[in-house]
């Protein structure tokens, strides 16, 4: 008996607007061995993000037919690719009932439309019964429902929003009129039946120093289009405090017209404006954005304000120099809190992928992708965002830098507040060249590590 080969195939190759509960059929040219068609051999996978399918295969021997059911219908206009795995790529492969294997894998792509295949009515008529009906799904796959659950699908501000409102006069209050919206999936109830217990919001100083005062306004909840709940603030509009981490909860007891309810309780967050603050979300994607995709803004904007208060401390409270308030920070300042956010940021990136590995392995059946990981880039740009804290730190302390270090309090600068981060140090390179100096000393010395530096 010769080697197996593949006589037809549905979908058929790079066929397009493929319903989403479609059966993938495989039909030999001869016998096969039913233990061999399995997991390992018949390959089924997203294209965009390698995802596997589960799937249920069977085998008909009559017809030489395989059947794969796919256990979830397809996402909606999506490429997926399906493999039969061949001797070229493997021993463990597709072999026919004499053993013998399939030469070469074959593998091939279709595309998704948006329709699901609905079986026609059982009534036949006297010219159906001349047509010759062409494969179809079956009703194995669960086709896609509408979920008759109450569900959130969006909020106002978005979960993690950052630095929201404007800043007043006095650098602690900031204004945001809101409102905050949460809609459903369906309609609500309105009017008297809105409960003001439905929606809950709590407050908490971001960086979690008891120096940070914080403020909840007051709001009132209704429904205004429909689907959506509004919670409109009434209190003063600038009694939000700067550095506020504002959790919203909206109750499980949440009713829509129907009177159906949340399953659980829902929350979700946002931040108010950060100060002080010397560096921005999108100067810092500018630069190593490759890098950081997977960090939200929230976490970006946090980092930049710790280094803008690290270095409002390092020059006026470690070193007493008082050139410069809060709100009106020197260049050296913006760019040395710019560095040192790229750099803790790379930094945290490059210990997530040493954690990983060399890269990320994922295994198709007999198939490996290798997906590469730069880590040489990451290295590359760690050390030029440590290089620019260094030359920017040393413009900070000016003619300060040979100046003795003091003891200092991170994020506290009132003497009655209780410590909260303990105590750090600061501790200037004993060398004589300035920046950009001519010697030969700054030419053969570079500027030190910056954790070096600390005590």
């Amino acid at each position: 008996m010769s080697a197996p080969v593949i006589s037809a195939r549905i979908p058929a190759v790079n066929a397009t607007n493929v319903y989403l509960n479609q059966l993938i059929y495989i039909t030999f040219d001869q016998p096969m061995t039913s233990s061999t068609l399995n997991d390992n051999t018949l390959l089924l996978y997203r294209t965009s993000d390698y995802t596997l399918l589960d799937k249920t295969i069977s085998y008909d021997s009559t017809t030489y037919k395989v059947t794969v059911t796919p256990d979830v219908v397809f996402d909606k206009n999506t490429v997926y690719n399906m493999v039969v795995v061949g001797a070229n790529q493997s021993t463990t492969c597709v072999k026919n009932s004499s053993s013998e294997n399939l030469a070469t894998s074959a593998t091939w792509y279709f595309t998704t439309g948006e329709d699901v295949y609905e079986a026609p009515e059982d009534t036949i008529t006297e010219t159906q019964a001349e047509v010759e009906v062409a494969d179809s799904p079956v009703v194995k796959v669960l086709e896609p429902r509408s979920s008759t659950s109450l569900a959130i699908t969006d909020t106002s501000p978005d979960n993690y929003d950052t630095n929201l409102g404007t800043l007043n006069s006095d650098n602690a209050t900031v204004t945001w009129a809101g409102p905050i919206t949460i809609t459903f999936n369906k309609a609500m109830a309105s009017g008297t039946s809105v409960s003001q217990s439905w929606v809950s919001l709590s407050t908490e100083a971001s960086d979690g120093d008891p120096s940070s005062a914080t403020a909840t306004p007051t709001g009132t909840l209704s429904n205004t289009y429909g689907k959506t709940l509004t919670y409109t603030i009434t209190g003063n509009n600038a009694s939000w405090r700067v550095n506020n981490e504002v959790v919203v909860t909206v109750s499980s007891n949440t009713e829509d017209g129907d009177g159906d309810t949340l399953d659980s309780d829902y929350q979700f967050m946002f931040t108010t404006r950060y100060f002080p603050y010397y560096c921005t979300v999108k100067k810092i994607r500018t630069v190593i954005g490759p890098f950081i995709r997977d960090v939200n803004d929230d976490a970006i904007a946090r980092n930049i304000y710790l280094n803008s208060l690290e270095a409002y401390n390092i020059a006026n409270e470690i070193y007493n120099q008082g050139v410069w308030d809060e709100d009106s920070p020197t260049f050296a300042a913006k760019m040395w809190t710019c560095c040192k956010t790229q750099y803790d940021l790379l930094h945290a990136k490059l210990l997530d992928m040493a954690a990983e590995g060399p890269g990320q392995m994922k295994r198709l059946g007999d198939f490996t992708i290798q997906e590469n990981l730069n880590i040489k880039g990451v290295e590359g740009a760690l050390q030029k965002a440590l290089d620019c804290v260094n030359a920017w730190f040393k413009q900070i302390l000016g003619k300060h830098r040979r100046a003795k270090a003091k003891m200092v309090i991170k994020g506290v600068t009132a003497t009655t507040t209780p410590p909260m981060r303990g105590v750090r140090t600061w501790s200037v390179p004993n060398d004589s060249e300035g920046l950009g100096a001519n010697k030969r000393g700054s030419r053969r010395v570079k500027s030190p590590g910056l954790y070096d530096e600390w005590s």
